[in-house]
């Protein structure tokens, strides 16, 4: 697989895929990518969190929304030599490359703001 976007930066791939759980947003970025023409975009509405790894492995993943810390599983999806870039909540945006299966190179850039990254809502099951 190519690229796991939750963005706009599917068409700089072979492959790519997006993920919005807004479904109004969803349906309106679905919809654009449809009219773009470009066959090699997947684009998914719903939780992320619980469909990335259903595409992995990953040469790219670029996260448009705020993470409190970076999430270990986009890691380990990440092929050798992929490149994570993820915003924190503390304003910083870390790229990550993957040197290896357990190595990794950070650089942290600051000064920027993104929505944070939402996961839907569990349900309580005892209800």
């Amino acid at each position: 697989m190519g690229q796991l976007s939750f963005g706009s930066l599917g068409w700089f791939s072979r492959e790519s895929v997006c993920f919005e759980i807004n479904p109004v947003v969803g349906k309106f970025g679905k919809e654009k990518v449809l009219q773009s023409g470009y066959k090699n975009i997947s684009y998914q509405i719903g939780n992320a969190a619980e469909k990335w790894h259903l595409f992995a492995p990953y040469d790219r993943i670029y996260a448009g929304a705020a993470f409190k810390k970076v999430p270990s599983e986009l890691l380990k999806m990440l092929k050798i030599k992929g490149v994570l870039v993820v915003p924190l909540k503390s304003g910083y945006l870390e790229k990550i490359t993957k040197e290896s299966q357990n190595d990794f190179r950070k650089e942290h850039y600051f000064g920027f703001a993104f929505v944070p990254f939402l996961e839907a809502k569990k349900r309580n099951k005892s209800k």
